[in-house]
């Protein structure tokens, strides 16, 4: 039921959620007809988690706000005792993680920080002396702290707190062989890989982290080639590899693997179109890195022209304009860069125009 665990369905969040819902009202009404059955009531917290996790993976943000709220009430109307045959506390932390990446990708992001921090707490004071034995409070230590550094970066910018909790996150699941503690593994070396690169500037430490995230989740990807979420997770991490590799034949390599990526069931959706076009942007990066100017602004235009559809936000409007600014300035054509400049300052204002 949990969101890595149903394999082929991770990348066709549309068309798993009527079953996932199914599920979900089957099991509160058998729970609801026999309380005291703790096995029941196990599987409508995992159904509700389940249903929670894809509200968000399908940007129902105001839903997954509600979805939220009903499984912390859920958790809290039981007792201690069918709370702890449960693993409420595993729930709730669930909960808390997930509403905070809903409010962080809604208008305005408030209250992220403190509700990540909530969700490491719980699972992570309720279950210390078992974690080790556990894959499944493993990888939720593992995504609590993982999400916590996002937050500490984003509310605080917090770099050094933010990177004791990547490294939190690695060790959580560090020799675990289950699937699911790999994939946070991956994730969170090549987030702590991110951080000391770019953020602590620990080049000799960050950039190997990021080879062996990258490395992780290809290996995760040959396994389950029909997960979207390995194959996503690792090109993502690719595209940041190669731009610590800029003005290199192998950021361009690297940049062009995520180009013959398959699209998955979510190209339709925001989450598809933005991961398009950061790869398209990173590759075009790397093209300019080596001076192929001329195939870079041609492959930006492209993008820049087949974005328009879905009024991409600022910040990749703004990355795609900047990188053809410098591909025309660096080549004399300072009119057209100018042009060019103009169009990355507006995109702090606003979608792309097509003007």
């Amino acid at each position: 039921m949990g969101p890595y665990s149903a394999v082929g369905s991770e990348g066709d969040p549309a068309a798993a959620a009527p079953y996932v819902r199914k599920a979900l009202d089957l099991y509160s009404k058998l729970s609801a007809a026999s309380p005291a059955d703790a096995a029941l009531e196990k599987g409508q917290l995992e159904a509700m988690a389940a249903w929670l996790h894809l509200q968000y993976r399908l940007s129902q943000l105001d839903e997954g706000q509600r979805a939220a709220q009903e499984l912390i009430a859920e958790t809290a109307r039981l007792d201690p005792s069918m709370a702890a045959t449960v693993e409420a506390q595993r729930y709730l932390s669930t909960a808390y993680l997930e509403l905070g990446l809903i409010q962080m990708a809604s208008p305005g992001g408030n209250g992220c920080g403190r509700v990540a921090s909530q969700g490491g707490g719980g699972v992570g004071r309720s279950h210390a002396g078992c974690m080790r034995t556990d894959p499944a409070l493993q990888e939720q230590l593992a995504h609590a702290e993982r999400e916590l550094v996002v937050t500490l970066l984003i509310t605080a910018g917090s770099v050094p707190e933010a990177a004791e909790a990547a490294r939190n996150a690695v060790a959580a699941v560090e020799g675990c062989a289950d699937p699911s503690c790999r994939m946070r593994h991956a994730q969170a070396l090549g987030t702590l890989g991110e951080i000391e690169w770019a953020a602590l500037e620990r080049r000799d430490e960050g950039r190997p982290a990021l080879r062996r995230a990258v490395s992780e989740f290809e290996a995760l990807s040959v396994e389950d080639p029909a997960n979207l979420v390995f194959s996503n997770a690792a090109a993502q991490l690719r595209s940041y590899l190669a731009l610590t590799l800029m003005g290199s034949e192998e950021a361009v390599a690297l940049a062009r693997q995520n180009m013959a990526l398959v699209d998955g069931a979510d190209a339709a959706l925001t989450h598809g179109h933005e991961r398009w076009m950061v790869h398209h942007i990173v590759f075009d990066a790397a093209l300019n890195g080596v001076g192929r100017y001329a195939d870079g602004e041609s492959e930006l235009r492209r993008v820049i022209d087949d974005s328009r559809a879905w009024n991409p936000n600022a910040d990749l409007g703004w990355s795609a304009f900047h990188e053809l600014a410098i591909a025309h300035a660096v080549t004399g054509d300072f009119a057209q860069a100018l042009v060019d400049a103009r169009q990355e300052w507006r995109q702090r204002k606003g979608p792309l125009r097509t003007s």
